[in-house]
């Protein structure tokens, strides 16, 4: 098999098309990281909503054993 020598010009020409993918291929990238933080951060607001609820409930649960307890005992 023949080995085919690249010029330098063909060398610079191969690695500036590649400069240009990587570019392109950096801006879709933050693009796509940026898209996925925002849905993280909408579903971790979502989630400590939840959570807040959560714990408003617990407190009025306690509230009302505390209530009853004190009926009965008191």
């Amino acid at each position: 098999m023949e080995r085919t020598t690249w010029p330098d010009e063909r060398i610079d020409d191969a690695f500036t098309q590649l400069r240009e993918e990587m570019k392109d291929l950096r801006a879709e990238m933050r693009a796509g990281f940026a898209s996925t933080r925002s849905e993280f951060h909408a579903d971790l607001r979502e989630i400590r909503g939840q959570i807040a609820t959560l714990k408003l409930f617990m407190l009025g649960g306690l509230v009302t054993i505390l209530a009853a307890f004190i009926a009965l005992h008191g």
